[in-house]
């Protein structure tokens, strides 16, 4: 198997790394809001039965209040009387304003009530259905209550408005219980399924973590691994090429000795060589010479030829005045011409 380069892996550890590092980055943003998702949950739902919770004490307050007042009333203890009517008052006031959280119908930007910011709405339409009949329950109540704090003291005794009041207290309670119940096995419910969700996502980061722990050993350490025993493949091959390369050099010791000798040898016959071209030049110099005398006397030579040539064309020009015929055949002039005055040039 072919071994991977050092720069190819160091490339392929950086990417690997780097890309690991982003996925577990991610993961822990999925893990951060997933955890973040589950406490809000848990902090506002909780907070929404904590208002449930606060609701039924409330009702129950109320309902106290109202006995108390009822029992001023029968012992004309107006003071008295006035005191459970403000009381009553403002129990009224924040059960009103706490049905209206629970159906999501109040003022989100008045002041007062921090507590029942943010809090987790309630989805369910059976449950929403049934608090809706809760506060028709409640106002029934609040109105029998009014029906009879306004009542003589003469007329609390028998009196229907008393009854019909506890009669509705009692079963706006049992409605309360019910809700109350209902919702908090909806908020475990929903609890257990980001319990599960966490759970699944842990389990996938680390059968993440060990997937990529898999292919960071099969993409790089394996490599690295065939590359060191390449390079000490690689290390051995190159002591064996430094032995051979001293051989080498000890032969080329040699054959530079042997080279200073024919070098020597080639000085000597360059002398020698020098001293016949001396006498080439003196040779080429009576060649020289010689040559310019013949061609003096190839000159002259086909001078004369030339000037033969010119009387007989003068004489075939007067034979054939005379009309007589030519006693000269020149038909061989323009060729030997031609070639007389190249070889002239």
């Amino acid at each position: 198997m072919k071994a991977t380069e050092p720069k190819n892996i160091k490339r392929q550890l950086i990417m690997t790394f780097a890309g690991l590092l982003f996925i577990i980055f991610i993961l822990q943003v999925v893990m951060l809001f997933t955890v973040n998702t589950v406490e809000k949950f848990n902090v506002t739902s909780r907070g929404t039965l904590f208002l449930l919770k606060e609701q039924t004490l409330q009702i129950q307050q109320f309902e106290r209040a109202t006995y108390h007042a009822v029992a001023a009333l029968a012992m004309s203890d107006w003071s008295r009387l006035l005191n459970q009517r403000e009381e009553s008052e403002e129990i009224i006031e924040a059960i009103e304003h706490s049905f209206d959280i629970l159906m999501d119908e109040h003022d989100h930007e008045t002041e007062g009530h921090d507590h029942y910011k943010n809090l987790e709405m309630i989805e369910d339409e059976e449950l929403i259905k049934k608090i809706q009949r809760n506060r028709l329950i409640w106002r029934e109540l609040k109105r029998t209550a009014v029906v009879i704090l306004r009542s003589s003291n003469w007329e609390i005794k028998g009196n229907m408005s008393l009854l019909k009041f506890q009669k509705n207290a009692e079963e706006l309670k049992k409605a309360q219980a019910e809700i109350l119940y209902e919702w908090s096995k909806i908020v475990d419910s929903q609890m257990d399924r980001l319990r599960t969700v966490q759970f699944y996502i842990l389990f996938f980061v680390f059968v993440f973590i060990f997937l990529m722990a898999g292919f960071v050993h099969r993409k790089t350490i394996i490599p690295l691994d065939d590359s060191i025993k390449h390079l000490n493949q690689s290390r051995h091959e190159l002591t064996e090429r430094n032995e051979e390369l001293n051989n080498l050099l000890d032969q080329l010791r040699t054959n530079e000795a042997k080279l200073q000798e024919s070098n020597k040898q080639m000085t000597a016959n360059e002398q020698q060589l020098k001293k016949a071209n001396q006498e080439l030049k003196a040779n080429e110099a009576k060649l020289i010479a010689t040559n310019k005398e013949m061609e003096l006397f190839y000159d002259a030579a086909v001078d004369r030829e030339k000037k033969i040539i010119e009387l007989k064309q003068e004489a075939n020009s007067l034979f054939k005045e005379l009309g007589r015929s030519e006693p000269y055949d020149l038909s061989f002039l323009s060729d030997e011409v031609d070639e007389l005055d190249e070889n002239q040039t």
